[in-house]
This record gives C-alpha cells, structure tokens and sequence, in this order.
C-alpha cells in the first residue's frame, strides 16, 4: 500500500476553502479536479477519497452543472443545520415551499415574468 499524500482532514479543509471561495461548478460543490489543484494527488484520487469521505458522512455530495451544462457532481462542507423533514400535504405529495425562489431567480433576467410571479402570489 502506498503512501498518503494528502490526509482526510487536508482534503476536507480544501473542499471547505474552495467552497467558501465559490471555486464550485454552477449550483453546484467543488470538483476533484478543484481539490487536488493544491494537494499532491491526482484528480481521479481526490475523487475517490471524497467519495469515501462521502459515504462516511465527512463530506455532502453537491450535483451542479459544469461550462457545458454537463452534470457534474462536486463536494460541500457538512451542513451544520439539521435539514427539514419535507411536509406532507394534502394530495399526498411534498412541500414545494421553495419553488418561488427558484421562480424568483429563474425570472430574474425578464422582467414580465418577474411581474407575474408577484401578481401571483398577491392573489393567493
């Protein structure tokens, strides 16, 4: 077995360095390629030790989209707030109590449509 270049802490410490500074692909966590940039191992090692730092619960999985709009799936610090349980609701589905934001950025460049959300949920 070989050496380990780079340990689990100094691979955590990166992911959360890189994420804090916004080197992320769009929506989305930091890359392997991102992470191995600084340490001395390569890209397709950091992306198997994040991975497994993954699975441990060390780390989050963060899909987003590269310059191409490929999926991409990236790494994110752990999240220290609890997330919340998705409420039921009444034909049996889940809360989508997000989707306005997501409408909100959608519509940011059109303005019209940016209108008719807030019309929208003035009527409600």
């Amino acid at each position: 077995m070989g050496t380990i270049k780079a340990t689990n802490e100094e691979l955590i410490d990166r992911v959360e360095e890189c994420y804090a500074a916004g080197e992320t692909v769009d929506a989305g966590g930091v890359v392997p390629e991102t992470v191995a940039e600084a340490l001395p191992i390569t890209s397709s090692q950091a992306a198997k030790r994040l991975a497994k730092l993954a699975n441990e619960g060390e780390l989050e999985r963060d899909y987003g989209l590269d310059g191409r709009f490929n999926h991409r799936i990236g790494f994110a610090p752990v999240s220290e707030d609890e997330p919340e349980e998705p409420r039921l609701i009444a034909d049996g589905g889940t809360d989508n109590s997000h989707a306005g934001v997501v409408a909100r950025q959608l519509a940011e460049a059109d303005e019209e449509t940016l209108e008719e959300i807030g019309a929208e949920e003035d009527d409600r």
